[in-house]
């Protein structure tokens, strides 16, 4: 049973990293904070533009596991804005030569820590009081055999 929970386990990792392969190279991208957004050609005007809220300190390439501010086209520098009236889960704004280009959210990146985050606490919560129980259940056989 165990072999095939890992076995399955080890198959939905590796689907889901080739699919997630396959799919960001399809367009420009950047990543920030376990988001992906793919940028547009739409160009915004100064005045829609707000502070800067990042920008790129790596690039991507086909070994990264896209963690945070990661870009695929953008060279390691390039900011991040804030667009007025949009919130940040739905679009920023990428300063390219001189213009402001809107970038928009795709997904969350799969493999970013604060994403895996409210899956790993449970998880870690249950291993540990699994391991309290079987001290506590081992040290109360030891217990009784002490007695006798």
């Amino acid at each position: 049973m165990k072999k095939v929970f890992v076995s399955l386990l080890l198959f939905l990792l590796i689907s889901l990293s080739i699919s997630i392969f396959l799919v960001e190279w399809e367009y420009d991208f950047v990543t920030m904070e376990g988001r992906m957004y793919q940028v547009t050609e739409e160009r915004l005007p100064e005045i829609d533009i707000e502070a800067s809220i990042g920008q790129v300190t790596a690039i991507a390439n086909q070994t990264d596991n896209y963690q945070e501010n990661i870009s695929n086209r953008y060279p390691i520098g390039t900011t991040y804005y804030k667009i007025s009236r949009v919130p940040v889960e739905d679009a920023i704004s990428i300063k390219d030569n001189g213009s402001y280009l809107k970038a928009i959210y795709q997904k969350s990146v799969f493999f970013y820590w604060k994403n895996l985050f409210p899956y790993v606490i449970p998880i870690i919560f249950l291993g540990v009081l699994i391991v309290l129980y079987r001290f506590r259940v081992n040290i109360k056989k030891a217990y009784l055999n002490s007695l006798s």
